[in-house]
């Protein structure tokens, strides 16, 4: 009988463990980042990493994607909505520089760099996984 309860047991927490591990994840959205300065592009929030660990001396502009439609945005987030930066600020996919290679991925840039009165800002898309 006790063969058989510590077996039910096993089994109670191994399901457990596997329904834990498969719950899904989520890319961050503008509401986790309130407070910050970003944009939105493809429905993921890009962060400025301008005061990051991040080096924009080893990436340059390549691809335009587009501009910043409306700033000062709090709720109700679209693409090329964002928080700080101003209207008409161009966004661009990096690339390493000396290749010809974009990072953008197959479906989100992963580097991407606003340039705004001359100055390259660096943004990170916040992806989850």
């Amino acid at each position: 009988m006790r063969m058989r309860a510590c077996k039910i047991a096993l089994l109670i927490v191994v399901t457990i463990l596997a329904l834990v591990g498969c719950t899904s994840t989520r890319n961050p959205t503008p509401a986790d980042f309130a407070g910050h300065d970003f944009f939105v592009y493809r429905n993921v929030v890009y962060l400025n990493m301008s005061d990051t660990w991040f080096n924009c001396a080893d990436f340059e502009k390549a691809e335009f994607i587009g501009e910043i439609r409306r700033t000062g945005v709090e709720r109700r987030f679209r693409d090329f909505d964002a928080t700080v930066l101003p209207i008409g600020t161009r966004i661009y996919h990096a690339r390493l520089i000396g290749t010809s290679h974009d990072l953008a991925g197959s479906s989100i840039p992963w580097i991407t760099f606003a340039i705004y009165n001359g100055i390259t800002i660096p943004y990170l898309p916040m992806v989850e996984g």
